[in-house]
């Protein structure tokens, strides 16, 4: 079934806040005025991209979250469709808000998991007497601040930082530096529990016996087990999985 009025007489160019709810807005308004209806099928991303007048991927951002939201649904090989817009009476934006943060951290923590357990694998071969001491100091200032009942989340940042100095790997030093800003969401207050933040120390020392071992194997596995505990702890943890690559 085809729309029932052309898409470029229904669509306008997008305003520029951001794009991707510009184009939500169009469409959650002729799903409104049933001018879209279940069957209908969309036009190809380019064509929407055109008669938007903004980037494919703006446009890819907006049926992503329709595709969520259960408003649309993507059939390989043949396009995309409406499916149900009376589920778009749409998301509150707080709730809409609140997911799309759970996938965020979601992608975050799928970036930690391949990366920094190799990180500390590295640094329980490389890492110098020094480092190791300042490790430690940073957990015992970290244990300090825990029972001051004080924030100490710069102090679990450090820990990261100086085992990424420790591996020996300018790679892996060059990326997770670029990245400092988009890691510490996933230690933002609200997340940091109490309980979290002890486990979180513990976590931490058992990363830390494992490269005083020289145990690649065992600092490997504790950074998992780290990171795993962190994910589980934050709050909707394993309904939201890390979005798809496009």
């Amino acid at each position: 079934m085809q729309p029932p009025v052309p898409f470029r007489d229904s669509f306008r160019p997008a305003a520029r806040r951001r794009l991707s709810e510009e184009i939500l807005g169009q469409f959650r308004e002729l799903f409104r005025q049933g001018r879209l209806g279940p069957g209908d099928r969309l036009p190809p991303e380019r064509e929407l991209a055109r008669i938007f007048g903004v980037s494919r991927t703006s446009v890819r951002e907006a049926m992503r979250a329709l595709e969520e939201q259960g408003v649309l649904v993507s059939r390989r090989g043949d396009g995309t469709y409406v499916s149900d817009p009376e589920a778009a009476a749409f998301e509150p934006p707080l709730a809409g808000a609140v997911r799309a943060q759970r996938r965020r951290l979601a992608d975050i923590f799928a970036f930690r998991r391949a990366v920094e357990p190799e990180v500390a694998a590295l640094a329980a071969e490389h890492a110098s007497e020094s480092e190791l001491l300042r490790l430690e100091a940073v957990l015992a200032e970290q244990e300090e601040r825990l029972g001051r009942g004080q924030d100490e989340s710069g102090l679990d940042a450090e820990f990261h930082r100086l085992l990424a100095r420790a591996c020996r790997n300018g790679v892996f030093l060059s990326v997770l530096s670029g990245v400092q800003d988009v890691l510490a969401e996933t230690r933002a207050e609200p997340l940091r529990t109490p309980s979290r933040r002890k486990a979180s120390l513990e976590s931490h020392r058992r990363i830390l016996a494992a490269l005083r071992s020289r145990d690649p194997k065992a600092a490997r596995a504790a950074m998992r087990a780290h990171l795993a505990a962190a994910e589980k702890a934050l709050p909707g943890a394993g309904r939201v999985q890390p979005s798809p690559s496009t």
